[in-house]
This record gives structure tokens, sequence and C-alpha cells, in this order.
């Protein structure tokens, strides 16, 4: 199996919302890493155009667990279309990628 990460773009009601999806994201081994910024929205909805702050989140996610990550989001993303925007790496730096396919526990 080669292994290759891709990063995983989706945004949320407000940057809380964003912290919480992303720690569900990490603590469920779907997702490697993920990163929550407050963000301004500009885009049209139902004829309107649309001016929202929300929280964005940038993930890391192993290649072969993309279709996972998308399974997930559409059973627990709050938005009805949620975004999910998927960039495949062209290059990512051999010990991050070694990292990413560590297996990882999460002691508590």
């Amino acid at each position: 199996m080669k292994k290759n990460l891709c990063i995983v773009f989706t945004t949320l009601p407000s940057e809380e919302d964003a912290k919480e999806f992303a720690e569900k994201l990490v603590a469920s081994r779907i997702v490697e890493c993920a990163k929550v910024f407050p963000t301004s929205s500009f885009y049209v909805w139902e004829n309107k155009l649309v001016k929202d702050h929300e929280g964005i989140i940038i993930a890391k996610v192993r290649q072969e667990k993309v279709n996972d990550l998308e399974n997930f989001f559409m059973s627990n993303h709050p938005y009805s279309i949620p975004e999910f925007c998927v960039v495949d790496c062209s290059y990512v730096g051999e010990k991050y990628l070694e990292w990413a396919y560590t297996d990882k526990s999460i002691v508590e």
C-alpha cells in the first residue's frame, strides 16, 4: 500500500462547533490532525448573499480513509450540504508521513 495524505477542508457554524467536530474526528482516529480557525464566509444560499462567521477545519487524513471521513461528515456534520473539499498531497515529508501512519492510542 502506498502511503499518502490528503488535506480536507470544511466549515461549521462557529469556531466552537469546529473545535468540537475536530476533536471527534481525531478521537475517532479518522483523521491524523485537525486545525481550527475562525473565518468569514461569503456565499449565496437560497438566492441570498450570506456573510457568516464560521469555524474552518483543515484536517490531514490518510488517503485510504477519505471515504470513511466523507461518511462521517454525511452522518454528523450540522450542515445539510457540508463542505467536503479534498486536496491530494503531492509530497509529504518522510518523518511526518511516518508519524501519520503510526498507530496511536489516546491515554487519559
